[in-house]
């Protein structure tokens, strides 16, 4: 597990570091989009792909 740091910037928006192996694992680039949604007092930092639709 890795502690990381939630950021708010302009317009609320909302920025999270993802330390280099997870972006690695996930296939995620600079910009990418993920989900973060608590579950039981855990973060859970989901990937939304592209072909992803909601």
């Amino acid at each position: 597990m890795t502690h990381r740091t939630l950021s708010q910037g302009k317009h609320n928006r909302t920025f999270l570091c993802i330390p280099a192996y997870l972006r690695d694992k996930f296939g995620l680039k600079k910009g990418s989009v993920v989900d973060v949604t608590d579950k039981e007092g855990t973060i859970v930092i989901t990937p939304i792909l592209e072909h992803d639709t909601e």
